[in-house]
């Protein structure tokens, strides 16, 4: 999960979606995590440390499934 285009770090949902013995309450989490973590707007975004940086750069919302 993506929360923003310019934003430095993602959160991974596939693994709880792939995983046969994730609640709905786990893939939840994720989501709940992704908006509480979503900057104010991209310029913020893009100043904000990563936590866990993206390995390449995606310039538009197409790539980021938007």
């Amino acid at each position: 999960v993506r929360n923003c285009l310019y934003a430095n770090d993602e959160l991974d949902l596939s693994a709880p979606l792939r995983n046969n013995a994730a609640a709905d309450e786990d893939i939840a989490a994720v989501f709940r995590l992704a908006t509480d973590r979503k900057a104010k707007d991209g310029w913020h975004a893009q100043r904000r440390p990563s936590k866990t940086p993206v390995q390449f750069v995606r310039a538009s919302m197409t790539q980021i499934g938007g």
